[in-house]
C-alpha cells in the first residue's frame, strides 16, 4: 500500500504540469459549451418580444432622446429614426406597397439608409441591398434577381441609374436628395425627400402588429461561388440570432458605440446597425473607409467597439496618421473576420486592443463559430471531444473540383485534425428560419444543400469555404473553394468578370484568376489572354473595365499567352492558371496603373517556341460522310439491290432518314442500341422501332437496372428530392440515364477509370435507398408510355429560350435532313435584353444556294416557333472531333458578332418571314437594345 501511494505521488509531481494544463483545457472546454447552452436559452426568451422593428419601437419609446447615430456632425436620436422610418412606411404604403414586396436601396452610408430599411420592415417590405460599386448589365442582374418593383437611390448613384432606366421597365424609381446636388431629380423618378415632408410621423400600427421573426427582413447579396450576385434572404430571426451571438459573446451593452465605415449593403456594415435597434447601443457612422480619419473618429466618438474586416486592419497598420489619437481612444473591443495571423499582435499592441472576436460565418451560410480566446489567427472554437455535438463539419473535398467526396459507403467523409476539409452545416429541419433560409431562386438554394451527409435523411448547408481544425479545437480559415477569390473585403467572381472580358476582346478566350500578393489581404484579380497581334489598347482596355465591372473586381494584372490551355473538354486549366501567376520571366506581363488609368508593361518577352495546333480545311464527318456514301450510290445503283446486308447495328440513326435508308438498301434489321465505354448501361432495340435506342417493359421498371432521374437544368446535375434520394422521372419525362452498380459482380460493368478520383466522380451514391450506387452516364433520354428509350441529348447540350428547353440534337436532326444529310451545328447565343439563349444554325452553303425563305418556311413546318434558330451562319467548313463528333464551343463564342465572322451571317426577319442579311448596323442595333425579340 505504502509503495502505491509512492508511486502515486511519483507519477503527480512528475505529470503536475500536463495535469494542470488539461484542468485548463477542461476548464475551458466546460466554459464554453455551458455558454452555448446559455446562449440558445436565452434567445428563445429574446425572439418573443418580436421582429426587429417591433423591439426598436419599444425602445424609441422607453429612450426617445438616446442619440443612436453619428453621422458628421449630425445627431439622430431614437425618437429621430422612429419619425423617419414610419414616415417611409406611410408612404410606400400609400404607394401601395404590400408584405413581401422587395424595394431596392441604392445608396451610400448614412442614417437615412438604415432608416429606410426599417421603415420598409413595418409593412413587411423587403428591402433589397445593392452594391453601390455595380453598374451596367451586373446591376440590372441584380435587381431583376431580387424581383424589385422600387428602387430608392442616392443623388450621387444618379449616373448608374441613368444608364439602365430603358432596361428596367416596371420599376418605380425614388430619388432620395441630400440638399446637395448640383443636378435635380433625374427623369422618371420620384422626388422621395418631398414626398416624405407631405407624411404622417404615426406609426403605422396594424402592419407592424401583424409582423413575424419568420418574416423576410433583408436581401443580401452573395458572390458565392457560381457568378452573379445571388439574393441570400435574411429573415427576422436569423438577423436576431447573430446580432444575439455577437452581443453574448462580446458582452454587448446599451452604453457601447460601434464605429462603421463599411458599407452598410455588406453584412460588415448591417451587423452593427441591427445591434443598435435591438439592444440600445449607438453607432457613428462615416460614408467610406479612412485610414487618416479612422482613430480620429473613435476618438472623437468615443466609440467602444468596431466590426472590422482584415483589410481595414492592415490598412491601419500600414498608416502613419491619427497617431495622436490611436493612443487616447475609448476602443477596447474588435470584431470581425480576416485579421491575418501575421498582423494580429503587432495591430493589438501597437492600438492597445484588449480584445479581438475573430468569426467566421457568411451570408449564404448557417454557419457561426467565434475565437472568445485571443487565441491568434482562429476564427472559431468548438472541443475537439465534443465533436458529436457539434451541428458543424470539416469534410474532405476532390481538389481539382472542390466537391465534397463520399466514401465507399455513400455518406461524406469527415477530416482528421489538421486535414483541410470543406465546412457544412447541419440544418434543422424543424426550424431554420434563423440559419440558412436560402436565395430567391430555389434551384440556387437546392444546389447549396448537400443531403444524406452521414445518414439517410439528413442535410447539411455547404459553405463553399476550406478550413482545418486543430488538436486543441480551434479552426483556422483556409481558402474558398471554386472560382472565387477575395479581394479589398469583396468575393470576386471569375466567371462574371471573365464573361465581361470576353465580351470586350471579341469573344477571345479569356481566364481569370486570384494571385497572392505579398502583405496584402486576399488575392488580387489577374486575367491571361491571347493578343497575338499585340494591338490590345491597354488605356482603352481599363477604361472599358471601369464601365462594366466595380472597381474591386477589375484585375491588378494582365498577362498575354500564345494561347490558353484547356482540358479535353474545353474547360480552362485552374491548377495551371493559379500556379503560374504574374511571373514576368515567362510571358508578357503588365500590372494595373489606377492613378494612370492603363496597365503598365512588367516585362515584354515575345519568344515563344510552342506551335499551334494545325486543322485540316475540309475535315470529313460523319454526316458528311453519309451525304458521299448517298451521292456515291447514283454510280453503283446495280450493287445497291444485290449485296447480302440485311442487318445492321450501331448508334445514331437518326429518326428523320431511318424509314428512307432501310428501303432504299433493302435492310431487314435495324439493331439501333445505347451504350458508352465510359458507363455500364447498354440498351437495343430489336423491334426495328424507328429512333428508339432501347427498350424495357414500364410494368416491370422494378427489375431494371437502368433509370432515368430528373436534372437541374441550368448544370445539368442530378436533383436529389426532398427526402434526400434522387427522382425517377416520369414516362414522357427526359431524365439523365443511370445504370445500377453490382457490388458482387462489376468486372462485367463499369469497372472505371485508371485514376481513381474519376471513378469517384461518376458514381452516385445512395440513388434510390441507402447504400446503392449508380454509374451517371451523363445523357439524356426518355422513355414512352410503352418501354422505348429514346436519345435526347447529351447532358449540357440543351439551352432555353422563350422559358422552353431546347435540344440541340432534335433541331440539328429536323435541319439536316432539310440540308439534303449537310452538317448542320446547333447552339445557343445570348442577346442582350433578352432572358435565356438564342437558337443559331451553323452549316455548310458553299454555293450561296439556299433559299432562305423556303428554309424558314420549311422550319416553321417541323419545328416548334420557339426552337427555330434566330441566327444563321454559313460556313465552309464544320470542325468535328477525331470521332466525328461535331464541335460547337468555338462557334458558341463567336455567337453573331459581324466584326469577328467574315462568313455570311442571317438573322430571322418575322416582318419579311426570311432570313436576311445580318449587317453590322443590324449587329449594332441588336446589341444596343434597339432590335429586340
Amino acid at each position: 500500500m505504502f509503495l502505491i501511494l509512492i508511486s502515486l505521488v511519483a507519477v503527480l509531481f512528475l505529470y503536475k504540469a500536463k495535469l494542470k494544463n488539461g484542468l485548463k483545457i477542461l476548464l475551458r472546454d466546460s466554459k464554453f459549451l455551458s455558454r452555448i447552452i446559455l446562449l440558445k436559452r436565452r434567445f428563445r426568451t429574446f425572439e418573443k418580444k418580436g421582429t426587429v422593428a417591433q423591439i426598436f419601437t419599444s425602445l424609441a419609446t422607453k429612450h426617445p432622446s438616446k442619440v443612436i447615430f453619428y453621422f458628421e456632425d449630425e445627431q439622430w436620436t431614437f425618437l429621430d429614426v422612429e419619425v423617419y422610418s414610419n414616415k417611409i412606411a406611410n408612404f410606400f404604403k400609400q404607394e401601395g406597397y404590400q408584405r413581401e414586396d422587395t424595394v431596392a436601396l441604392f445608396h451610400e452610408n448614412s442614417p437615412k439608409y438604415p432608416c429606410v430599411w426599417l421603415g420598409l420592415s413595418k409593412l413587411g417590405v423587403i428591402s433589397a441591398f445593392i452594391n453601390t460599386n455595380l453598374t451596367g448589365d451586373v446591376l440590372i442582374h441584380a435587381l431583376k434577381s431580387a424581383k424589385v418593383t422600387g428602387i430608392i437611390y442616392g443623388s450621387t448613384l444618379n449616373k448608374a441609374i441613368s444608364n439602365i432606366t430603358g432596361k428596367i421597365p416596371g420599376i418605380k424609381l425614388y430619388q432620395l436628395l441630400d440638399g446637395n446636388e448640383k443636378t435635380g431629380v433625374l427623369d422618371g423618378s420620384r422626388d422621395l425627400t418631398l414626398e416624405l415632408k407631405m407624411q404622417s410621423e404615426s406609426s403605422p400600427t396594424e402592419e407592424l402588429a401583424n409582423g413575424k421573426i419568420t418574416d423576410k427582413l433583408m436581401l443580401i447579396y452573395t458572390s458565392g461561388t457560381t457568378g452573379l450576385p445571388k439574393p441570400t434572404i435574411i429573415t427576422n430571426k436569423r438577423a436576431m440570432s447573430f446580432t444575439f451571438a455577437i452581443k453574448t459573446f462580446t458582452k454587448l451593452s446599451s452604453e457601447d458605440i460601434f464605429y462603421v465605415c463599411l458599407p452598410i449593403y455588406h453584412s460588415a456594415g448591417s451587423v452593427p446597425i441591427v445591434c443598435c435597434f435591438l439592444y440600445g447601443s449607438a453607432l457613428a457612422m462615416r460614408k467610406k473607409f479612412s485610414a487618416s480619419n479612422f482613430w480620429k473618429d473613435c476618438y472623437k466618438y468615443k466609440c467602444t467597439i468596431f466590426q472590422y474586416i482584415g483589410e481595414i486592419c492592415r490598412y491601419l497598420l500600414a498608416s502613419r496618421a491619427g497617431t495622436e489619437f490611436h493612443i487616447h481612444h475609448h476602443l477596447k473591443t474588435i470584431t470581425g473576420n480576416g485579421l491575418r495571423p501575421q498582423i494580429w499582435k503587432e495591430f493589438v499592441t501597437k492600438f492597445n486592443i484588449k480584445y479581438v472576436y475573430e468569426f467566421y460565418t457568411a451570408t449564404d451560410g448557417n454557419v457561426f463559430l467565434i475565437n472568445t480566446h485571443n487565441k491568434v489567427g482562429a476564427v472559431g472554437f468548438f472541443p475537439r471531444w465534443a465533436s458529436f455535438m457539434s451541428p458543424i463539419k470539416l469534410i474532405k473535398f476532390d481538389e481539382d473540383t472542390s466537391l465534397p467526396l463520399r466514401g465507399s459507403d455513400g455518406f461524406y467523409q469527415v477530416c482528421k485534425t489538421g486535414e483541410p476539409g470543406v465546412l457544412i452545416g447541419k440544418m434543422d429541419v424543424k426550424d431554420n428560419s434563423s440559419g440558412f433560409v436560402g436565395y430567391l431562386d430555389e434551384r440556387d438554394t437546392e444546389k447549396k444543400i448537400l443531403r444524406n451527409v452521414f445518414k439517410v435523411g439528413d442535410a447539411y448547408v455547404n459553405s463553399g469555404d476550406i478550413l482545418v481544425q486543430d488538436d486543441s479545437g480551434y479552426f483556422y480559415f483556409k481558402d474558398r473553394t471554386g472560382d472565387t477569390f477575395r479581394w479589398k473585403g469583396e468575393n470576386v467572381s471569375t466567371t462574371e468578370i471573365e464573361s465581361v472580358i470576353t465580351n470586350l476582346l471579341n469573344l477571345n478566350d479569356v481566364i481569370v484568376y486570384g494571385v497572392e500578393v505579398p502583405g496584402v489581404e486576399g488575392r488580387a484579380g489577374m486575367v491571361a489572354l491571347i493578343d497575338s497581334s499585340r494591338s490590345l489598347n491597354m488605356e482603352k482596355f481599363y477604361k472599358d473595365l471601369k464601365v462594366n465591372l466595380p472597381s474591386y473586381a477589375i484585375p491588378l494584372f494582365v498577362r498575354v499567352v500564345q494561347h490558353i490551355p484547356v482540358t479535353a473538354f474545353v474547360m480552362p486549366l485552374l491548377a495551371s492558371k493559379c500556379a503560374t501567376r504574374y511571373n514576368h520571366r515567362e510571358y508578357d506581363c503588365y500590372y494595373c496603373d489606377c492613378k494612370k488609368t492603363s496597365a503598365l508593361e512588367l516585362h515584354r518577352n515575345a519568344t515563344h517556341t510552342r506551335k499551334p495546333l494545325k486543322w485540316s480545311p475540309y475535315p470529313l464527318s460523319l454526316t458528311s460522310l453519309q451525304s458521299e456514301i448517298s451521292m456515291a450510290a447514283h454510280a453503283i445503283t446495280e450493287f445497291c439491290m444485290h449485296h447480302h446486308i440485311k442487318k445492321i447495328i450501331g448508334n445514331g440513326l437518326r429518326q428523320q432518314i431511318w424509314e428512307e435508308f432501310v428501303n432504299k438498301f433493302n435492310i431487314k434489321y435495324v439493331y439501333e442500341f445505347y451504350t458508352a465505354i465510359d458507363g455500364n448501361v447498354f440498351t437495343i432495340n430489336s423491334h426495328n422501332k424507328v429512333g428508339a435506342v432501347g427498350f424495357f417493359p414500364k410494368w416491370s421498371s422494378f427489375m431494371s437496372p437502368v433509370k432515368l432521374i430528373k436534372f437541374d437544368e441550368d448544370t445539368s446535375l442530378p436533383l436529389r428530392g426532398s427526402d434526400g434520394f434522387y427522382q425517377v422521372c416520369k414516362a414522357g419525362e427526359s431524365g439523365l440515364l443511370i445504370g445500377k452498380m453490382d457490388p458482387q459482380n462489376q468486372s462485367s460493368g463499369f469497372v472505371g477509370y485508371l485514376n481513381e478520383n474519376d471513378i469517384e466522380k461518376k458514381i452516385l451514391r445512395n440513388v434510390v435507398k441507402i447504400g446503392d450506387a449508380y454509374v451517371n452516364s451523363g445523357d439524356i433520354l426518355v422513355q414512352d408510355d410503352s418501354g422505348y428509350f429514346y436519345f435526347t441529348d447529351r447532358a449540357g447540350d440543351t439551352f432555353r429560350w422563350k422559358g422552353e428547353n431546347i435540344s440541340t440534337t432534335e433541331v440539328e436532326a429536323v435541319i439536316t435532313n432539310l440540308l439534303n444529310l449537310n452538317d448542320a451545328v446547333v447552339y445557343g447565343v445570348e442577346v442582350p435584353g433578352a432572358e435565356g439563349r438564342a437558337g443559331m444554325v451553323a452549316f455548310i452553303n458553299r454555293s450561296r444556294s439556299l433559299n432562305m425563305k423556303k428554309f424558314y418556311k420549311d422550319l416553321k413546318v417541323n419545328l416548334p416557333s420557339y426552337a427555330i434558330p434566330l441566327f444563321v451562319r454559313a460556313v465552309q467548313h464544320i470542325p468535328v472531333t477525331g470521332t466525328y463528333k461535331l464541335q460547337k464551343v468555338r462557334l458558341r463564342k463567336e455567337g453573331f458578332n459581324t466584326e469577328k465572322i467574315q462568313e455570311p451571317l442571317y438573322v430571322l426577319d418575322l416582318v419579311e418571314k426570311t432570313y436576311v442579311v445580318l449587317t453590322k448596323e443590324k449587329y449594332g442595333d441588336i446589341m444596343s437594345g434597339k432590335i429586340k425579340f
